[in-house]
């Protein structure tokens, strides 16, 4: 796990991220404090790149993947910032994908199918040894629900063509197989069987994580902010990958933040954003759903008292049954109206004034906010019962239009006075 963030205003972009990562060796997790998740995208134009999620592309460390796209990169540029995600995308699907052929990449497939078939089974037994009942009745309930997930799911926005059909050509049987390996034990119908396979397809062709809920993370947020060319305020577009199928990189919910002459700051959390929410609304997002919950519940169960309170002030003639039912109807927008109020008075009394001055921090101070929200978060995660999945030092860089990417804090894995080489060569790459 991890916290990142993005903070723009009409000058610069200040990016900063921990240096925590989860791994999980021989299925035991592990939590160590010096990945790096913060890197310039170019050696020339002003463009950064933060990691967040699983710190792998399949096999290959996104550290990895991303030097070699600046030395592909060279002193190329583009005119607007999106220019940049596309070539590393498409850089990713071309270059990266030589090194991970079609007979890794389809095992990853299956591997990722593999953990949801396995999950559907693990939760069934679990199920089963709490509640009374056959152990097919259970697994055809959960299959219902993951199916329900899978056609919901976020559709991979750049899926090759023919997708579906060239998956059932390549592995069809092998999922079958699985399917049948796993259930063995359970009499599961055809109708099921076929759901399972669109399931197992649908793993491959939606963000991953939308329908597997208790495996080990597989996805990777990406998020490159700064300046193309043409770009006179600063550009974020943000997106997740979870893989390679078919030699295309898989691309889930891209969205692209663009500043207007209108638009003053933007504040841009990655991760494990609770401690931004609670320091920017006031209050945690969990006291508000909470707080919706216990009134809603309240009220409906008070309904029936306020009904017998007025009972003799209401005509004999009166429905009480009916006028219960209207009020019960009544419920949904009385509380939401209420929500509605209290995150009306957050945003004007905690969001927004802090956003009208972030709106005019210069370069340092917003540099100086950004290391600040990710040190909070680390700070409560440690003086909490929780893990500490965030830590370790905070990397923080500046990106602004004429002085491009400029490091605040940067951590590195070795003394920079015993390897000045190291400093040289990097100067020779540029000049």
């Amino acid at each position: 796990m991890t916290a990142e963030i993005a903070i723009l205003n009409r000058q610069a972009v200040a990016m900063a991220a921990d240096s925590a990562a989860t791994s999980f060796p021989g299925g035991s997790q592990k939590i160590s404090s010096y990945a790096n998740k913060l890197f310039a995208l170019s050696n020339f134009a002003p463009v950064g790149i933060l990691i967040h999620g699983n710190a792998n592309f399949i096999t290959i460390p996104w550290e990895t993947i991303i030097k070699e796209y600046r030395n592909f990169l060279g002193n190329r540029t583009y005119e607007v910032l999106e220019g940049y995600a596309e070539d590393f995308c498409s850089f990713v699907s071309s270059t990266i994908s030589e090194h991970i052929d079609e007979k890794e990449q389809l095992a990853y497939a299956l591997h990722l199918i593999e953990g949801v078939f396995n999950e559907i089974k693990s939760i069934a037994h679990q199920r089963l040894s709490k509640e009374q009942g056959k152990i097919e009745d259970i697994i055809v309930e959960i299959i219902d629900f993951y199916h329900s997930r899978a056609k919901s799911a976020s559709l991979n926005e750049n899926r090759p063509k023919c997708f579906e059909s060239r998956l059932k050509c390549k592995i069809g049987k092998d999922i079958k197989l699985r399917c049948r390996e796993i259930f063995d034990s359970c009499s599961i119908s055809e109708e099921y069987i076929n759901k399972l396979d669109y399931i197992a397809i649908k793993v491959i062709d939606c963000r991953t994580e939308e329908i597997i809920t208790n495996t080990v993370n597989h996805t990777s947020g990406i998020a490159i902010a700064g300046f193309g060319m043409n770009d006179i305020f600063p550009v974020i577009q943000q997106f997740t990958t979870d893989g390679l199928i078919f030699d295309k990189i898989t691309v889930y919910e891209k969205e692209t933040e663009r500043f207007g002459l209108a638009a003053g700051a933007l504040m841009v959390p990655f991760a494990q954003s609770d401690m931004v929410n609670l320091f920017m609304e006031g209050v945690a997002r969990e006291y508000g759903s909470f707080l919706a919950e216990t009134m809603y519940t309240h009220l409906q169960e008070n309904i029936s008292n306020v009904i017998r309170l007025i009972g003799p002030h209401i005509d004999e003639d009166t429905d009480t049954d009916k006028l219960v039912k209207e009020m019960m109807g009544q419920l949904p927008t009385v509380v939401d109206s209420f929500m509605s109020e209290l995150n009306g008075l957050s945003k004007t009394k905690f969001s927004d004034p802090i956003m009208n001055v972030v709106a005019t921090l210069p370069k340092e101070q917003l540099a100086e906010m950004a290391e600040a929200l990710v040190s909070l978060t680390a700070l409560k995660r440690r003086v909490s019962d929780q893990e500490e999945t965030v830590g370790g030092p905070i990397d923080v860089a500046i990106i602004t239009k004429g002085d491009g990417l400029i490091w605040i804090k940067r951590k590195h894995y070795f003394s920079p006075e015993l390897n000045p080489s190291y400093f040289a060569r990097n100067h020779a790459r540029r000049f």
